[in-house]
């Protein structure tokens, strides 16, 4: 009925100039800016004709470009202008490729103004450290608009989106950068002096998707980006080398007006890195790392049109040491995309420099972390890449790191070698050493690659360093060198070289001399040998770390005689939280990268049978801890469970790989430890722990409501034939679960409910007692969902557990519905609450077949809209 008014061309315009006259009152501009961001977002079905579409699009925007052309927008106003676009973008994609080309240049041209715009707000919020960044949310809503206008099928001429791309790209790197090139407002962090702050964001993950997007515009103007990041970087770099050579001279620290000038230039370098990272590669989280089409596309178009000089290129990449002015040639003919690799391995050699002059405590550990960032995220890209991906290839990227390659080798080689500077010189900063360690793992994510690295001379240092690194070492450390060198030894399986006895024994031995030493049992306690053992186990679950189907055999030989000694262990140190920690650790990681493999898997189960029984032993009060205490303290319960949960993981394989010809020497399943068993008897140690106080801690209540799930699913008999007391108190957490901790956990909650309602209404169609323990959930689910104690948006998840408690428990249902419709004292009310649960169940059988679950939920549907449109429950 509004459609002539909406599109009478004279509507939209009032509404501009209502917004117009209203603007500078805070309170009323909002709702009239609101209106404006609704109207551009006008589609339905008074749109489909395509004239209409253009004609209202055009009448719009007339107004939107008149606007913007002659206000000032201001903070308040941002995020509103910016939803506008959106909408546009969203709404009218196809007609904005229609309008008249002026009006489609302006429109343009303001969408790329006001991005510049709001990303100079935006930085000097950041820098302001304000509560309210409004600026940065209207950024963040241009860039994601800006996305859907480049990509796939773009919407604008491809001059319009070059320039518009030059201009964010170059206004992102310079509110980034400090003056006089940039524009970044004081107030940055300390980088030089601080150590990193793990419980803070760093700013790679606080603005990883405004990165990803400034990364997608630099590629789309590679001509452009490409030179300027490198022309940036090898300036800054050049510039620190002159600082810390003048300070390693002079043996000093910073005075004051050194202080803010270095550390302004660490941020430079720390943020070029990050842009030319988000330049060079794309995130590939789930999916296989590539280098990007553009960069392939424009490194083929380079060499064909010239000048590419592919000789200087690679001398300009192994040459880390030198200023590019310093190789002939380079600066005029080098392949653009590896000089910018070129100049952040420039920078990660000038770090190293200064470490070896024993400067590091010069150095910034955040800017350290984000080179190690770059070189791990570009390895998974660039290096050795896999030729059958790609439809074209650059030769000069192929000869530069490709298998084989005089460049793949030597860029190898400076990998590992700054891989263990960085360990040796960044003990302290565990966030450095956890990049560095996924750095190194990256080196063996291959058989080929795993094959390059033990051809290098460092390889035998890497080795010694995993084996007999010291306690020293930060944990990841410890963790990343064992699973790293235990991974290589894929290369080896098929040889005659003894690898991992070479790489095990050494740790089994250290182990058995300390735990069999005659003064063990008085020394144990002793914070040195706690020490020793605490390094091993962290070896160990490195080891772990680093298994394949193709290598667990000959590691599981060698660390099963370790595992054996554990439970003993537990049961001395079990007042030493760390080193339990460690064991249960060990296990959880046995369990979850061996037990899959293993074709005999009863020796290791029998072990973690011991393990548990060792925990339960010493930990039968555990219900008395303090509920105050931090949540780290219940980290070994956290580890149980997970453990109980791989252990369910090897049921389901042993489930599905039953085949006839099984190995006739394995002993009888009444002579085998069976996973579920071992789970079963897990569970009864963690059931009596599990508290109302510990379930209020988020990540042991997620992982325990998991456990409960899988084995629901899994064996909903066996749950259901708990003993009394532990079946009790695990459907009483079932019950807090609907509406006491969350989300997710209502989830799982109705998803145990509806297992072992299903399963107990299967196995009464079989004539089997029928169970009345699920019964009060009938009663419990029906009040929750009456009185709107869950919520609207999981009300769909509640629907076949409902079903399933209906078919188990008819006649409950009948008198709850008869009891519900006693209660309404208006008569109309109750007349319409027995007919919307007359229609729930209508024409439908309750059984356990798919299309009466399928009817009964489209029933609940309606039931929930019908009821909770005149039913209010206090």
């Amino acid at each position: 009925m509004w459609r002539d008014t909406i599109l009478d061309p004279v509507v939209v315009p009032l509404f501009f100039t209502l917004y117009w006259k209203v603007r500078s009152n805070l309170q009323l501009a909002h709702h009239a800016r609101t209106c404006l961001v609704q109207l551009a977002s006008l589609n339905g079905p008074i749109m489909q004709n395509t004239n209409i579409h253009l004609e209202y699009l055009t009448t719009y925007m007339q107004s939107f470009l008149k606007l913007l052309s002659n206000i000032e927008i201001i903070d308040q106003e941002a995020i509103g202008i910016a939803n506008i676009f959106k909408q546009i973008i969203r709404f009218f994609g196809s007609g904005v490729s229609n309008l008249p080309e002026d009006m489609q240049r302006s429109l343009v041209e303001q969408m790329t103004r006001l991005t510049c715009v709001f990303a100079e707000g935006a930085s000097q919020e950041e820098s302001m450290c304000l509560d309210d960044c409004l600026y940065m949310e209207a950024f963040n809503s241009l860039l994601e608009t800006w996305l859907a206008c480049l990509s796939d099928y773009p919407l604008f001429p491809e001059e319009y989106n070059r320039l518009s791309s030059v201009q964010i790209f170059n206004t992102y790197l310079q509110c980034h950068l400090s003056p006089p090139e940039g524009k970044r407002g004081t107030g940055s962090k300390e980088l030089s002096s601080e150590e990193i702050d793990s419980s803070e964001e760093d700013d790679r993950t606080k603005f990883e998707e405004q990165l990803q997007i400034i990364g997608f515009f630099g590629r789309q103007v590679l001509s452009h980006s490409l030179p300027l990041l490198s022309r940036l970087l090898e300036d800054r770099t050049s510039k620190l080398k002159e600082v810390l050579s003048r300070l390693v001279g002079q043996n000093t620290s910073f005075n004051i007006p050194d202080l803010a000038s270095i550390e302004n230039l660490y941020e430079d370098l720390h943020w070029l890195v990050l842009i030319s990272g988000h330049v060079l590669c794309m995130e590939s989280a789930g999916e296989t790392p590539l280098v990007p089409s553009e960069i392939m596309s424009y490194g083929l178009a380079q060499a064909q049109q010239g000048p590419m000089d592919l000789n200087a290129t690679l001398q300009l990449l192994a040459s880390p040491q030198s200023n590019i002015s310093d190789i002939n040639g380079a600066e005029q003919s080098a392949d653009h995309t590896v000089r910018l690799i070129a100049s952040v391995f420039r920078l990660s050699e000038v770090a190293k420099i200064a470490i070896n002059l024993n400067a590091a405590q010069h150095l910034s550990p955040e800017l350290c972390s984000t080179i190690i960032w770059f070189l791990h995220r570009w390895s998974l890209s660039y290096l050795m890449p896999k030729e059958s991906m790609y439809t074209e290839l650059s030769t000069t990227l192929l000869e530069a790191f490709g298998e084989d390659s005089p460049g793949c080798q030597w860029t190898f080689n400076f990998l590992i070698d700054k891989i263990m500077c960085y360990i040796k010189a960044f003990k302290g900063e565990p966030s450095l050493i956890k990049e560095t360690m996924q750095l190194l793992v990256v080196l063996v994510d291959s058989t080929d690659k795993a094959r390059h690295l033990t051809r290098l001379d460092g390889f035998g240092e890497l080795v010694e360093l995993a084996t007999k690194g010291g306690s020293d070492l930060p944990q990841d450390a410890k963790r990343g060198l064992m699973r790293a060198i235990v991974a290589v030894g894929i290369v080896f399986i098929d040889t005659d070289t003894p690898y991992f006895e070479q790489v095990l024994q050494p740790l089994q031995e250290r182990f058995k001399n300390i735990v069999c030493h005659a003064d063990f049992p008085r020394e144990y306690h002793q914070e040195q040998i706690r020490a020793q053992i605490m390094d091993l186990l962290e070896a160990f679950i490195g080891a772990c770390k680093g298994v394949t189907n193709m290598t667990v055999t000959p590691i599981f030989q060698h660390t099963c005689n370790v595992l054996s000694e554990l439970p003993k262990l537990l049961t001395l140190y079990h007042n030493y939280q760390q080193i339990v920690q460690l064991i249960l650790d060990l296990f959880c990681e046995c369990s979850k990268s061996m037990l899959y493999f293993l074709k005999d898997a009863n020796s290791f189960l029998e072990i973690c049978l011991n393990v548990v029984q060792a925990y339960a032993n010493c930990n039968r009060n555990r219900l008395t801890v303090e509920t105050t205490a931090e949540e780290d303290a219940f980290q070994d319960i956290l580890s149980l469970m997970q453990l109980l949960k791989n252990l369910l993981g090897r049921d389901i394989f042993n489930m599905n790989s039953k085949e006839p010809g099984a190995d006739p020497n394995a002993p009888p399943p009444d002579q085998q430890v069976q996973p579920i068993n071992v789970f079963f008897y897990g569970l009864n140690v963690v059931m009596p722990m599990m508290t109302i106080d510990l379930l209020k801690f988020p990540s042991l209540c997620l992982q325990y409501f998991k456990m409960i799930t899988f084995v629901c699913e899994l064996h909903p008999d066996k749950a259901l034939t708990l003993p009394p007391e532990l079946l009790q108190q695990l459907l009483i957490s079932v019950e807090l679960g609907l509406y006491s901790f969350g989300r997710e956990i209502t989830i799982l909650s109705c998803d145990i409910i509806q297992v072992l309602a299903k399963h107990i209404f299967s196995e009464a169609e079989k004539g089997r007692p029928k169970s009345q323990i699920m019964a009060p959930f009938l009663n419990l689910l029906m009040n929750l969902i009456i009185t709107h104690q869950i919520n609207s948006d999981l009300l769909a998840n509640t629907g076949i557990p409902m079903y399933f408690l209906i078919c188990c428990y008819q006649e409950q249902y009948q008198q709850l519905v008869q009891t519900l419709i006693n209660e309404q004292q208006d008569q109309a009310t109750a007349q319409r609450l027995a007919n919307a649960f007359q229609e729930l169940t209508s024409n439908l059988e309750l059984n356990t077949q798919q299309v009466n679950r399928l009817k009964f939920r489209d029933n609940f549907d309606k039931f929930i809209i019908e009821i909770q449109g005149f039913l209010m429950v206090k």
